[in-house]
């Protein structure tokens, strides 16, 4: 896999990671978000840098640091709705 812009399009126009995080009031690391999204959506089908490349596109870059003094966001997964 080549990484290309055309290629981070297609993953962004594909998920909803800008609909499925909300601010929060602590940091939480970049690689357990990536984690805590995986579970919460189910996919499993996109590699982490993207998943990086499209946190920075949408939220800005990473400027947090988490309690362990990993990098991170102010941002937790919003409830799943229909529960």
């Amino acid at each position: 896999m080549y990484l290309t812009p055309e290629l981070v399009a297609a993953f962004k126009n594909k998920l909803t990671i800008d609909k499925d995080f909300e601010p929060a009031e602590k940091d939480t690391a970049s690689h357990v978000l990536y984690k805590e999204w995986k579970a919460f959506t189910g996919y499993d089908g996109i590699p982490k840098l993207i998943f990086y490349i499209l946190m920075d596109e949408i939220y800005g870059p990473t400027g947090e640091v988490d309690e362990s003094g990993c990098l991170g966001r102010k941002l937790k997964l919003k409830p799943k709705e229909n529960q």
